[in-house]
């Protein structure tokens, strides 16, 4: 775990001592930040990529887990809660 969620910046002090350069990370956003667009080629126009979900997130939604109190579970991933 390179990353600090405290400071919310990749640490300084594990990246020299695992020998990972800072350049070959990627830049970390918030969750609902401006990821750039798609290319204008492929659906008529640039569209924004506005936000990104998990992979257990993205899966309760799906499965209509709207509100607080709401649960999935499935046999293949562990559960999610929202």
């Amino acid at each position: 775990m390179l990353f600090d969620i405290h400071a919310q910046d990749w640490d300084d002090e594990l990246l020299a001592l695992f020998r990972v350069p800072r350049a070959m990370l990627p830049r970390v956003l918030d969750s609902s930040d401006d990821f750039g667009e798609t290319d204008p080629e492929l659906l008529g126009r640039p569209i924004p990529i506005a936000g990104v979900a998990g992979d257990q997130q993205a899966a309760a939604f799906g499965q209509a887990c709207l509100t607080p109190g709401m649960a999935k579970s499935d046999l293949r991933h562990r559960a999610a809660s929202r």
